[in-house]
């Protein structure tokens, strides 16, 4: 009798060709009415905005993308402004109606963490990112966050995400850079309080190609919209330091 030997293979290995399984996991949350939210994380060239761009662009080619708070805030008030208020008799309000060309759409929020070098930022974007994610449901928009690592993410935002993909990139036996993600949710211990992220998945970041109007957007987003603010910020600091030295001085003199 002839004994076979079969061939283990990895679920995932042939992802970078075939459809993954996390878009059959967004597939499964837009039936369902919900917005889609992921949060990619992973060290730098890791492949974070790589395949954000690629989930966002399978989804909606064109979809919008925001590198700070302010540009976000920006957009939703273009939204409010385009909204439609009735108003009955009496004055109270009794409809509201947002352009459609507002809604089921795919926003790329990238580089989160640029724009909070200092932990009182932190606390301001969080107000923002919580009242998004908690009220994003009524727009039907769908948000992917980029971010280096979940430091200073208040963990109320957990709870409304869709999952969480960690990225990992490193040189396989040619030599050549491979990139991997790993696909994550949240869940809740309510013995412990606190969450616990579960690895649900994992597949190989496929290769997407060169986007030059992202790659402007990014540099100019480093040089002319952070850069002066973090310009700002540390000049400020080093002129309170020499503040604090100079007061020091006139103590010791007195």
């Amino acid at each position: 009798m002839r004994v076979m030997k079969l061939k283990i293979t990895h679920p995932f290995e042939e992802t970078g060709q075939t459809m993954p399984d996390f878009y059959r996991r967004i597939d499964n949350n837009i039936l369902e009415g919900k917005p889609t939210i992921i949060i990619i994380d992973g060290k730098t060239q890791s492949g974070k905005s790589t395949l954000a761009r690629k989930i966002c662009i399978r989804y909606d080619p064109n979809y919008r993308r925001f590198f700070t708070i302010k540009n976000f805030i920006d957009f939703l008030n273009e939204i409010k402004g385009k909204c439609k208020l009735t108003y009955d008799d009496t004055g109270k309000l009794i409809f509201a109606e947002i352009p459609e060309e507002y809604k089921h759409i795919w926003i790329l929020f990238d580089e989160v963490e640029l724009e909070a070098p200092v932990e009182n930022m932190w606390k301001n974007r969080n107000k923002v990112l919580t009242s998004i994610t908690s009220g994003f449901g009524f727009l039907k928009q769908n948000l992917i966050l980029t971010l280096p690592d979940l430091t200073g993410i208040s963990k109320r935002i957990y709870k409304n995400i869709t999952f969480r993909i960690s990225t990992r990139s490193y040189l396989n036996s040619f030599k050549t850079i491979t990139r991997k993600a790993f696909i994550k949710i949240p869940i809740y211990d309510d013995n412990k309080n606190k969450y616990f992220w579960v690895t649900v998945e994992d597949h190989a970041i496929p290769f997407i190609a060169e986007d030059n109007i992202y790659n402007a957007e990014k540099t100019h987003n480093f040089f002319f919209q952070q850069l002066p603010n973090w310009d700002k910020d540390i000049n400020k600091t080093f002129e309170n330091e020499e503040l604090k030295i100079d007061f020091g001085a006139i103590k010791r003199q007195t």
